[in-house]
């Protein structure tokens, strides 16, 4: 432990050198006999220059009119080099050793709180845990701070600590009732899962262990920081939560919306289902969302019903149209009768030319294979069954055809089409650039997302979007 002259030593060249001037006299009451004899410059030659860059930063906070105990600052930045427990009981609780300094909580700011993340996330979540607080010298204010510095944790596994530092029942001991929880630590829950999760989706099992023992209100909190991470992967847990939780379902199907669509089809058929059950004209509010919800799952399943509802008034009609768009790619206008001439068009095809074009695909030569894909461009009830034939085509030895079937891969924005072209990037790359293009822009638009022009990047990203049933 740093001894009480030493330290009156340091803090006075901390001070110094922040324009504390008035912390600096109470330092000097508290150990005058020392503290007169300090050469400044001397004590300014001994802070390293870590401790002199966090001095300028805070000097300038303070000039800027915050708040700066630059005492406590430099104490917890020595803490977080050498110590990131002793870094978190400082941040949480704002107790040093007596003999060493007495801050107030109050002058633990926002920059401070910052350099406790930073060595935290380099920490590992036993130390982490070990450093914790007892649940009796936790306060609401605490709370909100302790969840981010768990969320700052390394490790994805950590997501069990993180949702159980917000359960208030942790309060108890407190005095804060079981129902009130702060919205800044709802906020700081959502904020730890979404930042925990974006490192690795390996532990949603984990995740909705957690969520069984959870009010409706943090556990919204904890799926918006599934919906903020945005993936397809989440889709089965949202779903079990929408069964579950039936007082708030208009939220759990926002964020399904924002997770959808799956890079497997039958899960979101299936999700689907268990969304179109809540479609109620009777709740306007409950079925917008649910509809929101069709449309990013891209059902076909909820097309009948979606266009039922465009005879419906105001939003929900606005709404179901934007569905429909969104899941056939086509831009007819708002009109039940033009879209039910549009259904039967496409079922009349399903039973009487798609299979005969479907077959002629491979044995077809480069000239008539433009005919047949025009005939099935467009076709969006189709779309998996022409996308699974499309892709064999992607074996063909002609370089043209390998082309073709990228470009009308990407405007079928199916699903079935990921694998086969991400393999294709690095076969052709190199050999064929063009082709490795044309594969990485079908991969695009199908997908939403750019991942580069390596085909490992992309199976790697479909490994980790793979739904955790």
């Amino acid at each position: 432990m740093t001894s009480p002259s030493a330290l009156s030593r340091r803090l006075v060249a901390t001070l110094l050198v922040a324009g504390c001037w008035s912390t600096v006299a109470q330092v000097g009451a508290a150990d005058s006999s020392t503290s007169s004899a300090v050469d400044t410059r001397t004590a300014q030659a001994a802070l390293t220059p870590h401790d002199l860059e966090v001095l300028r930063v805070l000097r300038a906070q303070r000039e800027a009119g915050h708040s700066i105990d630059a005492g406590l600052a430099l104490e917890l930045t020595t803490l977080c080099a050498d110590d990131p427990r002793a870094a978190v009981r400082v941040l949480l609780d704002g107790n040093l050793p007596a003999t060493e300094v007495d801050p107030q909580p109050q002058a633990i700011n926002r920059y401070q709180e910052s350099m406790a993340l930073a060595a935290l996330a380099a920490s590992d979540r036993g130390r982490v845990r070990s450093a914790l607080p007892p649940a009796a010298q936790w306060t609401e204010a605490l709370q909100p701070r302790l969840v981010r510095i768990l969320g700052a944790c390394s490790q994805p596994e950590t997501i069990g600590d993180v949702v159980r530092a917000a359960k208030p029942e942790s309060l108890e001991p407190a005095g804060i009732a079981v129902e009130d929880v702060s919205r800044a630590t709802r906020d700081a829950l959502r904020a730890a899962i979404g930042q925990v999760l974006g490192r690795g989706l390996g532990h949603l099992d984990r995740l909705e262990a957690e969520l069984a023992g959870l009010s409706d209100h943090l556990a919204l909190s904890v799926l918006a920081g599934l919906g903020d991470v945005g993936s397809g992967a989440a889709l089965p847990l949202l779903s079990r939560q929408l069964a579950q939780r039936s007082s708030v379902q208009t939220a759990v199907l926002n964020e399904i919306a924002r997770c959808a669509p799956s890079v497997d089809r039958r899960l979101d058929d299936e999700v689907a289902r268990a969304v179109l059950r809540l479609l109620d004209p009777q709740d306007p509010h409950l079925s917008t969302a649910a509809i929101r919800a069709l449309g990013a799952l891209r059902s076909l399943d909820a097309v009948d019903d979606l266009v039922q509802l465009l005879t419906s008034d105001g939003d929900l009609a606005e709404q179901a149209h934007r569905a429909l768009v969104q899941i056939s790619g086509s831009s007819l206008p708002a009109n039940a009768d033009l879209w039910r001439e549009r259904l039967e068009v496409e079922r009349n095809f399903e039973k009487r030319g798609l299979n005969s074009h479907l077959h002629a695909l491979q044995d077809a030569s480069i000239g008539d294979l433009a005919a047949h894909l025009r005939a099935l461009d467009g076709h969006f009830m189709a779309r998996d069954a022409i996308a699974e034939q499309l892709s064999l085509l992607l074996l063909r030895d002609e370089v043209l055809v390998r082309r073709a079937a990228c470009v009308s891969l990407g405007r079928t924005g199916s699903v079935q089409g990921l694998k086969p072209l991400a393999a294709l990037l690095d076969e052709s790359t190199g050999v064929d650039n063009d082709l490795a293009g044309q594969a990485r822009d079908a991969l695009i638009s199908i997908a939403g997302t750019d991942l580069g022009p390596t085909a490992g990047d992309w199976l790697d990203w479909l490994s980790e979007q793979a739904p955790q049933r």
